[in-house]
């Protein structure tokens, strides 16, 4: 599933960035690509599993209350594929292997949007993944979607996060027209999971202070799978 988070970046209005789709995995054009290689990979686990760890590591639908934040606006289940982030529009070469499961919800209130995006793929790591991820995010300095220009500020750190096995973030600047704004996006992964967190405030101080907040949340949750 090709998700898309090109936000519009200003706390009134909610993002538009997403695009869904699923198509069918290639694990011999990934691996041409740069991809995993899948031949020597271990027994992977379940659907059915990778679902319900799925499920429990979504931040609940009253998880950010504790820090003043809002409940819980929208969610979506998608059955057939979830892709991770296309920063810098750059296709993932392990978002062509395998099959991606996936659960998100998405909070909003004056201040912030918030998207918390789960996968799980039983023939790629979170390891991987994310690694894909950083790459993307490494090969340009801005990038436009739907009519927002992005400018990528550079990476984040995210602190300790007991649990969680590999983690990336960054932030970027958006504008549209007269209007600006601040994005934080956040990688955090176990196992064969991801939990992706999306931040976007109007000022960078916001989306920074918010993000590492609220990725501490998304990681308790990631610890319990």
């Amino acid at each position: 599933m090709a998700l898309i988070l090109a936000v519009a970046a200003t706390t009134g209005c909610t993002p538009g960035r997403k695009k869904r789709g699923s198509r069918s995995g290639d694990s011999d054009a990934a691996a041409a690509a740069g991809g995993p290689n899948r031949q020597q990979s271990s027994p992977t686990p379940k659907a059915s599993d990778l679902k319900e760890k799925i499920r429990t590591a979504v931040i609940p639908v009253n998880g950010l209350v504790s820090i003043g934040g809002p409940a819980q606006t929208e969610e979506a289940d998608d059955e057939d594929l979830f892709q991770l982030s296309r920063v810098c529009d750059a296709e993932l070469p392990t978002d062509e292997i395998g099959e991606n499961h996936g659960f998100e919800r998405s909070w909003k209130n004056d201040r912030y949007w918030v998207n918390n995006l789960v996968t799980g793929n039983e023939a790629v790591t979170a390891a991987e993944a994310i690694a894909a991820v950083k790459t993307a995010a490494a090969s340009c300095r801005t990038y436009t979607t739907d009519g927002t220009q992005y400018t990528i500020a550079g990476p984040m750190q995210l602190g300790t996060l007991p649990g969680v096995e590999v983690s990336y973030a960054w932030t970027e600047r958006s504008a549209k027209g007269n209007t600006k704004g601040a994005v934080c996006e956040a990688f955090i992964g176990k196992g064969r999971i991801v939990s992706w967190v999306t931040v976007v405030a109007s000022t960078m101080d916001g989306a920074t202070g918010n993000c590492k907040q609220i990725v501490k949340i998304a990681a308790q949750q990631l610890a319990r799978v």
